[in-house]
């Protein structure tokens, strides 16, 4: 047989007839190899294409391979060129009889590219009978594989790679090294056994750049890559398609990998991780996505054991988990999120986008949860025993088939700063948040227009719970807590608003056999059965309200402001507004029964119901001191106070301008204890009070509080002869009010508005 070989001193094109062989054989050829040492210019590479059998150029430092000289020119070709040169290989496919190895060589691999779709056309097949490649050597950054399709690999069935036995690599094992890869599609490549079907890496430093795997596929982990002990970078990358039982995407076990703009798209894992896996790692992720990836059991698109991964502008779209986590499952890990996206996220048990459990601390900020479900709890976010802080993160119409659509959380101590939590789906428990047995931190967060069975917005079940500075709107619970529902728990609010929600029963928060303490915070027109503003019921430990406020709520049965029933600690209330509530039957501002109440420094003003205006009180203990009732109104008897089979005493107290149409302006006492002492009542419908009463001195009761040595002064709103903050409170109450019948309205405006803020000021101190 003649062959002949184009050799180019200067470049490609000459052809030069050198020799002429006869049989010539592999075993010949490879001949070459082993002397390839011996052949002049070979280590400086300065007349390296003497030793190269077929097409050279000197000049581009480059062994050319095309498809007719056979698939062992390829190893022939790694053999024999020189340090720093490249091999160059045509369009075809090269069924390879063994596997490829550089030898540590630095030389670039470089397939051939369809210039008009930028396809490879060099297609390195393993047959599926061996693996591809091997960096075995250390070789580094500059061993180059570029262009390279990559297919058919199988992973031997065993191979002892320093740690143990392993069924490894089916398309490339690297060992200890740090070699390139840059536009190379991994396809059809398998460990039938065992782990990283297109890549296994051990100890090394690779570098993925614009590389495809695709439809590759792992007995046990990693149909792309699997990374043990790694570090590098993967970038531009595209994983798809690929199956394992775990990290059917990429495997990052003990390593600090970097991905940047990698995509993760319908890979399937039977078990835990559709897209990655990490096992005790650090890994890098930036603008990566995962989409469509799914798991038999945890984390459709991502499953962390143990390991601490940043991701920063990442998404998570359409994953799914036959178990928990459909984003992202995190166990004893501690991920940093960043500027992250969670979308219509799926799984079957808890955790739509993220379950985190077993004493996890995921950090994550400016994230979003959109369309995320899980048929039991926690559509956007699970944590079972972990500590998530969770800051500026936005939660919408995420659904769970029980608890949390939004949340949910067992035994963990969580921080929300700054989220807002809005058209989560209806779900049994908690439409936004449910929590049971946690500590909860809210701080600066909203939730609106959340649906539940139980707590509209927040379900919380035992533990400790703070919340400052939220706002609750146009929240519903069908049965108990619009706003909040809280049971055997101690919960602290402050600085918080809810307004229009509604409950059957309240509205605002509920608060069912623990202990509260409420804060400078506001409840305004919101609605149910009873409780508008908030329920109080079997409470066993003491409750506080502190300067809060209760507006214009409304009860289409009872109790419109605070209601509080069958508790045996004592609520006290501090500094305290009930305005323009309204019940259709009994309490406007609230009711009592079997419960007990203390009322410092607060004022009723303008409630209305059809008995007891501004409170009923049955079965209780109610002390009120310092406190204010004016122009509030009922339809049968009680325009401000009832009592029914209670005890009561009213100390250095003001009854003026209530009206009751069946009398007891003031208070109507049925078949109970009421004593008053340096109580002012007067200007109330007659009889002011109806019944009897106790009277213990320093009271005035008169028809008219001119009779009770009351100066005759405009903006003294609640007739105790001071101008100060009460009636302020008054006015700022009546604020807008328009026509007659404003209390606020001083000067005759037919509007309460800053003239008569004017007039409060500088009347402001003692009248008279």
């Amino acid at each position: 047989m003649s062959m002949k070989m184009r050799k180019s001193a200067g470049g490609r094109g000459i052809e030069t007839s050198l020799l002429s062989m006869s049989c010539l054989t592999l075993a010949a050829i490879v001949g070459l190899a082993d002397h390839a040492s011996a052949l002049p210019g070979h280590a400086s590479g300065g007349d390296a294409c003497d030793a190269w059998p077929y097409e050279c150029s000197q000049a581009e430092q480059t062994f050319y391979v095309t498809i007719d000289d056979g698939p062992d020119a390829v190893q022939l070709a790694l053999d024999l060129v020189p340090e720093n040169w490249t091999v160059s290989i045509g369009p075809g496919t090269y069924l390879l009889d063994g596997t490829l190895d550089p030898a540590g060589k630095a030389v670039t691999v470089r397939g051939t590219v369809d210039p008009k779709t930028d396809e490879g056309l060099t297609i390195l097949d393993g047959q599926g009978l061996h693996r591809v490649l091997q960096c075995v050597s250390d070789e580094g950054p500059d061993t180059v594989f570029e262009n390279l399709t990559i297919s058919n690999g199988l992973a031997p069935l065993t191979e002892f790679v320093d740690f143990g036995t392993f069924v490894c690599g089916g398309g490339i094992l690297n060992r200890g090294g740090a070699p390139t890869f840059r536009h190379c599609l991994f396809i059809g490549n398998s460990a039938p056994k065992g782990y990283g079907a297109s890549v296994f890496g051990f100890q090394s430093c690779h570098t993925f750049f614009e590389c495809r795997f695709t439809e590759n596929s792992a007995g046990v982990t990693a149909g792309g890559i699997y990374n043990y002990d790694c570090s590098g970078s993967i970038s531009e990358c595209e994983f798809i398609r690929n199956s394992a039982e775990y990290g059917a995407g990429v495997m990052v076990d003990t390593g600090t990998i970097t991905l940047t703009n990698c995509t993760f798209t319908n890979n399937s894992a039977a078990d835990d991780g559709g897209g990655m896996f990490n096992n005790g790692s650090s890994p890098t992720l930036t603008n990566c996505t995962f989409t469509n990836n799914s798991a038999g059991g945890d984390g459709g698109g991502m499953r962390n054991y143990d390991s601490s991964p940043t991701l920063t502008d990442c998404t998570f779209t359409n994953n799914s988990a036959g178990d928990d986590g459909g984003g992202m499952r995190n166990y004893d890990s501690s991920p940093t999120l960043t500027d992250c996206t969670f979308t219509n996220n799926s799984a079957a048990d808890d955790g739509g986008g993220m379950y985190n459990s077993s004493t996890s601390y995921p950090t994550l900020t400016n994230c979003t949860f959109t369309n995320n479900s899980a048929n039991d709890g926690g559509g956007g976010v699970y944590n079972s025993d972990s500590s998530p802080i969770i800051i500026n993160c936005t939660f919408t119409s995420n659904s769970a088939g029980i608890r949390g659509s939004a949340a949910a959380s067992t035994g963990s101590t969580l921080t929300f700063m700054n989220c807002s939590f809005h058209d989560n789906l209806p779900c049994e428990v908690g439409g936004a948040l449910c929590n049971v047995n946690c500590e909860l931190s809210i701080t600066g967060s909203t939730f609106t227009n959340n649906s539940a069975e139980f707590g509209g917005a927040i379900w919380i079940e035992g533990g400790r719970s703070t919340l400052s500075e939220c706002s609750f709107t146009d929240n519903d619970a069908v049965d108990m807590g619009g706003g909040m529902y809280a049971i055997s728990s101690n919960s602290t609010l402050i600085s918080c608003a809810f307004t229009d929600n509604t409950a059957d029963s309240g509205a605002g928060f509920f608060n069912d056999c623990g202990t509260c303490t409420l804060i400078d915070t506001h409840f305004t027109n919101n609605s149910a059965y009873e409780g508008a503003g908030v329920k109080i019921m079997e409470s066993t430990g003491e409750n506080t309200f502190t300067r809060c406020t209760f507006s214009e709520n409304f009860a289409s049965d009872a109790g419109a402001g605070l209601v509080i029933l069958d508790s045996t600690a004592e609520t006290t209330v501090t500094g305290c507004t009930f305005s323009k509530n309204s019940a259709t039957e009994e309490g406007g501002g609230g009711f009592l029964i079997d419960s007990r109440m203390l009322c410092i420094d607060s004022l009723f003003d303008n409630n209305f119901a059809r008995s007891g205006g501004a409170y009923w009180s049955e079965s209780s203990f109610l002390e009120c001191i310092n406190c204010v009732f004016t122009s509030n109104q009922a339809e049968s008897s009680g325009g401000a106070l009832i009592f029914e089979f209670s005890t009561s005493l009213l100390n250095t107290c003001v009854f003026s301008n209530n009206v009751a149409g069946k009398g007891g302006g003031a208070m109507t006492n049925f078949v109970s204890s009421l004593e008053l002492m340096d109580t002012r009542v007067c200007g109330n419908t007659a009889p002011q009070i109806l019944n009897e009463y106790t009277d213990f001195g320093g009271n005035c009761i008169q028809e008219s509080c001119i009779d009770c040595d009351v100066p005759d002064c405009p903006a003294d709103l609640n007739d105790d002869g001071i101008v100060n903050g009460l009636d302020l409170t008054i006015l700022i109450a009546d604020w807008g009010c328009t026509g007659e019948g404003c209390p606020g309205d001083l000067d005759g405006s037919g509007l309460v508005d800053g003239a008569d803020l004017t007039i409060i000021f500088s009347a402001w101190g003692g009248c008279g």
